[in-house]
């Protein structure tokens, strides 16, 4: 990489990192309604990307012997490994009602996931959203795991499937706030994968979003989320111009 190029790369890296640490942060809607406390507030955040913007450049291990010494400090925990992979193996118990159910597919899912089967995370994923839109519950969970899971396949058909489904959730129950992440990581994965019309074309829509944000209750919402709502949109950003090689 052109050593000139680094502090561009660097304010990419650190508007990822604040979007990721406000991922657990749920943007209300028009309505402003809000449904669950943020992972990190936004001030963390800042805090966070100032030491990772002001940190030293360190450059990445060169030879065979640095990985092979970097993978020996990073050894699994084998009763962690023990653990996950039981979950992943756990039947499913008769009797549930569909909400236990549903979650109890997810579980095995996620822990699936973490331990690398995922093959099962699309099975478990998948009939855990069949049963979940059969009994009108709440997919959110399951569509951002196999969203997630799908950013390892490659297979983007899907994932702009299930994108597009948390976006059109988030209209349904008038909670637009929450339309910002699947449209920021939209942009940014699609970017990533050369498909800049598409990336633009969701990066735009997110953009649009976010200046009608400011009036959605006299501004009350993006006052309060609008940091986290800006962080998703910059994600996008930065993934069109990363990977188009415009860092302007």
């Amino acid at each position: 990489m052109n050593v000139a190029m680094l502090p561009r790369v660097r304010r990419i890296a650190v508007l990822l990192a604040v979007g990721v640490l406000l991922s657990g942060q749920s943007g209300g809607g028009c309505d402003g309604a809000q449904s669950t406390r943020p992972a990190i507030s936004l001030e963390q955040a800042r805090q966070v990307a100032v030491q990772i913007e002001n940190s030293p450049f360190v450059a990445p291990p060169r030879t065979v012997e640095d990985v092979a010494a970097i993978l020996d400090r990073q050894k699994p925990d084998p009763a962690k490994a023990l653990e996950l992979q039981k979950a992943a193996d756990a039947a499913i118990p008769s009797g549930l009602s569909a909400q236990e159910g549903v979650n109890a597919l997810v579980k095995r899912a996620e822990a699936a996931f973490e331990v690398g089967r995922i093959r099962q995370v699309f099975v478990d994923g998948e009939e855990a959203l069949r049963l979940a839109r059969s009994r009108g519950l709440d997919p959110t969970r399951i569509l951002v795991l196999l969203r997630t899971t799908e950013t390892l396949t490659g297979r983007f058909g899907n994932l702009v499937r299930y994108s597009e489904e948390l976006i059109q959730l988030s209209r349904t129950r008038g909670r637009l706030g929450d339309a910002f992440s699947p449209m920021g990581l939209l942009a940014y994965n699609l970017a990533s994968a050369g498909d800049f019309a598409g990336a633009s074309r969701y990066l735009g829509q997110a953009e649009n979003l976010l200046k009608e944000s400011k009036t959605w209750d006299g501004g009350r919402s993006y006052f309060q989320y609008g940091g986290a709502w800006e962080s998703s949109v910059q994600a996008g950003r930065a993934g069109v111009a990363g990977f188009s090689g415009n860092f302007e």
